[in-house]
């Protein structure tokens, strides 16, 4: 009988779980909800509290998505979908703009030991600490996250974001090191752009004009034209070039 029940109970979630992946999420929502009223207890509780939260998710209402997470979490706090779920968490506490929330959420799943998603978390946690005007650790979660996941898809931005942090916090030679760490990607001309930036608020005036002749020679169409004629005419004028300096000065006026 037992053996019956547990059958009944998988069967019940399994076919809550194909309405959810046709998107049928009305029907998902009656099937998971069943389920729950009847089989609380069985192996498949916290996966139809999880599932249960992807179908309010579908039906854009992340309230209640949410409070299923939460009672997921109160109810199997130690079921391997914990990181997941605090992760989850997090997001929806960004989504909301509730930053604090958010970070606490993602430096949970990041005391909770190594998770696959590890990435995704630094790269999360990073943003929030800056939507908080918190450079110093929004540069320790990007630079971690570079450092821990070399290989991530996420790994060359993380490396142009720490790299305009730390050019923020007007630590130019660091930030260089990050510029010149970004790959050849869709981060590769923001990242040739920042160099020349660093450059010449570093006072390295004849680099940072080579850079953005570079730039110029490279990527005459650079969606950064009018910075890199103004950082031209500074650099110029600094270097006491004062002739060029019009004519690059000009370029931005006629822009």
């Amino acid at each position: 009988a037992r053996r019956a029940s547990n059958w009944a109970a998988e069967a019940a979630y399994r076919q809550a779980l194909c309405a959810l992946k046709e998107k049928q999420f009305d029907v998902a929502e009656k099937l998971y909800l069943a389920f729950l009223d009847t089989w609380r207890k069985s192996d498949f509780a916290a996966n139809a509290l999880y599932d249960l939260a992807w179908v309010y998710k579908g039906k854009n209402q992340p309230e209640a998505a949410t409070n299923r997470l939460d009672q997921l979490l109160k109810e199997f706090p130690k079921s391997d979908l914990a990181p997941d779920v605090t992760f989850r968490l997090g997001e929806a506490a960004q989504d909301g703009k509730d930053y604090k929330t958010a970070a606490a959420r993602y430096e949970e799943v990041l005391a909770a030991g190594q998770v696959p998603f590890g990435d995704k978390v630094l790269y999360k946690l990073g943003w929030c600490w800056d939507y908080q005007n918190q450079t110093a650790k929004a540069t320790d979660a990007f630079l971690r996250l570079c450092r821990e996941f070399p290989k991530s898809e996420l790994a060359e931005e993380a490396h142009y974001r720490a790299g305009k942090l730390l050019q923020r916090a007007a630590k130019y030679e660091e930030a260089l090191k990050e510029y010149a760490a970004v790959g050849p990607g869709d981060f590769a001309g923001r990242a040739q752009f920042q160099t020349a930036e660093s450059l010449r608020l570093a006072d390295r005036h004849k680099e940072a004009l080579a850079s953005y002749d570079e730039i110029l020679k490279k990527s005459p169409t650079t969606e950064f034209l009018v910075q890199v004629h103004l950082g031209r005419g500074d650099c110029l004028r600094a270097l006491a070039s004062f002739q060029d300096a019009i004519a690059a000065y000009e370029s931005v006026v006629k822009a």
